[in-house]
């Protein structure tokens, strides 16, 4: 698939991921008032490489449509955001499991703390 996802197809396969894979067609319909030609069209390019199956009145991702969906970004160009984009050095787990965290009530803003446990002198 190209870089560029339509506006169309990029809402549907947000939808079918949110569902889990499979929503009625007339679903569509409902939400963005998409007929059954756009539909067909926006999915187009996804059922010829074998990402979604159009089964009468269903639409279904398949299982490496699922995988795809999973690793590309669904936010629209003007919605992305920079955070998004993180790298793959940062996905993995960094902290312990079994270590609590503990945050450090000296780096919270004083405002947020009751009247009792400000610092008199700070």
């Amino acid at each position: 698939m190209n870089a560029r996802i339509s506006r169309p197809l990029r809402l549907v396969l947000r939808d079918l991921l949110k569902a889990g894979g499979t929503l009625a067609g007339y679903t569509f319909y409902l939400r963005y008032r998409f007929t059954p030609v756009q539909l067909t069209k926006a999915l187009h390019p996804c059922a010829e490489k074998g990402l979604v199956e159009l089964d009468g009145y269903n639409v279904r991702l398949t299982e490496a449509g699922l995988d795809w969906v999973r690793r590309i970004n669904l936010q629209p160009d003007d919605e992305a955001k920079p955070w998004r984009q993180v790298p793959e050095d940062f996905v993995a787990p960094r902290l312990a499991t079994w270590k609590p965290y503990v945050p450090s009530i000296g780096h919270l803003d004083p405002e947020f703390l009751p009247e009792d446990l400000r610092d008199p002198h700070g």
